[in-house]
Order: structure tokens, then sequence, then C-alpha cells
């Protein structure tokens, strides 16, 4: 199905003018007819070029900001400020799922494994690994044949190897490495932005859902 730039841009919570531009920049795929621009609906799931990527401090601090926890003694005033802005427009866009995806997509590494259906509560209850996305019970959300957590780096090659988790385009284990200190619970901000990288309606929607509750 085609749709039209103001069609388009409302549907992510975004202006027809950035629509254009991201046009004109060759990160949205359209054709023009009779003068009008018009978009693949399939392109609404194509969340790369919402934003840019944050930096690795700005990630850091915008996810304590999201989570209620201190942030911001190690920024400079204008770093500070553009957080309060970012999240803003989070709060107000129609769409934060996507824009959760696009900022902070180079802040996680992303390990997607199989695991035998047999070892789940064992996973779940491996003091190594934090729950988060589906799998943490914050998002009123639930899998029961699937997990996601996080680990810290060092620990993940252990984990793989004990629970036999492989690589897999069939995962049924999402974990994820961060540089942010694990906690128990993790930070919801990262729990948000996982529950964005589904890019499914469910969790999309309950992203909107919980980040209006902020």
């Amino acid at each position: 199905m085609m749709m039209g730039v103001s069609e388009f841009a409302s549907q992510l919570g975004i202006s027809p003018g950035r629509v254009r531009q991201l046009i004109s920049a060759k990160r949205i795929t359209a054709t023009k007819s009779g003068g009008t621009w018009l978009i693949d609906q399939s392109q609404l799931k194509l969340r790369a070029w919402s934003s840019r990527p944050m930096s690795k401090p700005i990630a850091t601090n915008f996810i304590y900001l999201l989570s209620d926890m201190d942030w911001g003694d190690n920024l400079q005033p204008s770093e500070r400020s553009r957080i309060k802005d970012y999240f803003a427009e989070l709060k107000s866009n129609d769409n934060p799922a996507a824009l959760l995806a696009a900022w902070l997509k180079a802040f996680r590494s992303v390990h997607k494994l199989h695991l035998n259906p047999s070892d789940f509560n064992a996973l779940r209850a491996e003091r190594k690994i934090v729950a988060s996305g589906v799998s943490d019970k914050r998002t009123g959300l639930s899998q029961s044949d699937f997990f996601e957590g996080y680990v810290e780096s060092k620990d993940l090659k252990e984990i793989k190897r004990k629970y036999l988790l492989v690589e897999s385009d069939n995962f049924n284990v999402t974990l994820r490495t961060s540089p942010i200190k694990l906690t128990k619970p993790i930070p919801f901000g990262l729990v948000l932005a996982d529950l964005a990288d589904h890019n499914q309606p469910r969790e999309d929607k309950q992203v909107k859902a919980l980040v209006r509750a902020i």
C-alpha cells in the first residue's frame, strides 16, 4: 500500500517536512506521481533513519533520566540541555518506540541465541543475567517461550557455554551487553529500549504507554 508524505509522517509521529528531508537524503525510498511523493507502507518498519544514534555519554545519561536515576553530573550544560530536549521529544512523539530504537541502536550489543526450551527456567534463574524487555515484569508483558536480558561482557562466553547457547536466526533468547553497570532490576530506560527493538505493534504500544507514564 502506498501513502502520501502527510500520512506517512503522521504514522511515524514526525513532521511532513522531516519526511521530505529524509526522501531528499535518500534515507526513505519514494516515487513521485503527478508531483506528489508516494511511499510504500512497508517502510514504516524501517527505523534506522528515524534519528541518529546518541553518543555513549548522552545515551548513558538519557537512560538514567528515563530510569529516574541520578544523571548529568559529568555533562556540560549544553549536553544536559540536549538530553532534556530528547526527553521532551520522546514524551510528545506519537511513535516513541521508533525514536528509542534509533537513538540507542549503537549503545548495546545484541546476541540472538537459541536455547533448549527445557532450560528456560534455569536461564531465568541465572544470577549473572538480569531480565529486560518483555521478560521484565514492569512492562506488564510476558512471553513464556522467549527470554531477553543483560549480561556483563566478561560473562557472556561463560553463559553461552553453560547453557549451550548458539547464535541462530531461529532465536528464542536475546542477550545484550551494555556499558551501564548491571543492577537488579535493570535500569528502566534499557527495558524501554529493548521493547522498542522488537518493532512489533504490541511492544510499540506498551512503550508509548510507559513513556507517557514517566
